[in-house]
């Protein structure tokens, strides 16, 4: 004589709260309910209603009509998207924190990095696991990116005469079986055909790093283990060490960066603090320096901006001796390598480019649309302010009169859908200059 309850499969399923989907009848003739009193619940399945009801009056993805918004709430998105960020001339000095990663992505995409500023949006922090409730068949972008590295990490960590090592390599398939059996019993990692198909695609990327990177170097595993490091700069996150395992790291203070007078800069009393992970270095005893990305990808062009920034980095932190020769290698999944040279630019060049980009990051124009394959693709015919500029709008229309899935540009990714309501800069040229001709001069030459 038992009584049996079926519980929908999502906490704000509507069938708890079916007075939501019957507004105008008698709460007392409602149908029976499985219970449930949890209050964000009910709010949840609300804002679900309200997204139904929403899409039956605006059917697909679109933007609100402006008539449907206030006058008041339009003015907010006019004036106060963008706050400007007023320093004081006081003799205070402030102290404006950046990680070497939101550089990097303010570079590649400044609207959408501002914008993501702004709201708080961070991307790792929105993946809701309720959303879930198919088997995985790939493997989430960020997680794979992680998992790859955190395997490459544990192989350049364990001894050589581990057994996790065949002869002077590494044992590949251990280390995998080791990193993904946790996220495999979490529902992150696919199961059966599916998992083994991408466990073969991640080993052969793992065996190419370590073929082209030892045989770019022309230099064995064991040799590698001993010189391929990372530089942290600033405070670390808790769980950012594993206890168990020495860690290829080189820890040092954050990169404090002092304003000079003589810089025309409207930060007076102003000090910039750079903290954040580089990417792997690799010194030989000629005094050889070589940054290394590692790409389960194929790299662009834009994957130099890494190697750029930790290059400014080291430079300013007096890591680089005089003698110092710099070389750039980007390694994708496949058979391809990229290597190119690179010119150390001088410390007042670097400290003159950091304050200027910083300046733009806090900037009121901080949100013009800018895409870094812009800059790039329109920088190679060595065009003069004007044809620049003219080539840039008319680049711009193309893209974004394109198929959003055919878009190809950094700035299709963020938590803003519409970049045709965004605002254009006035002058791109001069911008593409101030941010990219150091990086040209660098890297690109």
């Amino acid at each position: 004589k038992f009584k049996e309850t079926l519980h929908p499969l999502k906490p704000y399923s509507l069938s708890y709260f079916p007075e939501l989907m019957n507004t105008d009848k008698d709460s007392s003739i409602l149908p029976t309910k499985p219970p449930n009193y949890n209050f964000s619940s009910f709010n949840q399945a609300k804002s679900f209603r309200l997204r139904e009801l929403f899409d039956k009056k605006f059917p697909g993805f679109k933007r609100i009509p402006n008539e449907l918004l206030s006058t008041k709430i339009k003015n907010n998105f006019k004036n106060n998207l963008v706050p400007i960020k007023k320093v004081s001339s006081n003799s205070e000095n402030l102290v404006s924190t950046f990680s070497i990663s939101i550089l990097r992505k303010f570079l590649e995409s400044p609207f959408q990095t501002s914008i993501s500023r702004i709201i708080s949006f961070n991307e790792e922090e929105e993946e809701d696991i309720f959303t879930k409730n198919e088997e995985p068949y790939t493997l989430e972008r960020l997680s794979e990116w992680s998992l790859l590295r955190q395997i490459w990490n544990i192989a350049l960590q364990t001894p050589i005469n581990n057994v996790r090592h065949l002869g002077n390599n590494p044992e590949w398939n251990t280390f995998y079986l080791q990193f993904t059996q946790r996220l495999e019993l979490e529902g992150v990692l696919p199961s059966s055909i599916f998992k083994e198909a991408m466990k073969e695609k991640h080993l052969k990327i793992l065996n190419h790093w370590e073929k082209q990177i030892t045989g770019r170097l022309n230099i064995n595993w064991s040799t590698l283990q001993k010189n391929l490091y990372r530089y942290h700069f600033g405070t670390l996150k808790e769980g950012f060490f594993n206890s168990e395992i020495p860690d290829n790291r080189i820890l040092k203070p954050a990169l404090l960066i002092n304003n000079r007078k003589s810089y025309s800069s409207i930060y007076d009393n102003f000090s910039i603090k750079i903290q954040g992970s580089t990417e792997w270095w690799y010194k030989d005893k000629e005094n050889d320096w070589c940054v290394i990305y590692l790409n389960e990808k194929e790299s662009k062009e834009k994957t130099w901006l890494r190697h750029f920034l930790d290059v400014l980095i080291l430079q300013l932190s007096g890591i680089f001796p005089d003698n110092a020769k710099v070389s750039g290698i980007c390694i994708g999944p496949g058979r391809e390598i990229k290597f190119k040279e690179i010119k150390i630019p001088s410390k007042n060049e670097i400290h003159e480019y950091i304050f200027n980009l910083v300046e733009d990051i806090n900037g009121i124009n901080s949100t013009e649309f800018l895409p870094v394959e812009s800059v790039f693709e329109l920088s190679k015919e060595n065009l003069d302010e004007a044809n620049f500029n003219k080539k840039y709008y008319n680049w711009i229309e193309d893209k974004l009169n394109s198929k959003k899935e055919n878009l190809e540009i950094i700035s299709n990714y963020g938590p803003v859908n519409f970049l045709e309501d965004v605002i254009f800069p006035k002058n791109p040229y001069q911008i593409m200059n101030r941010r990219f001709n150091l990086f040209f001069k660098t890297i690109l030459n």
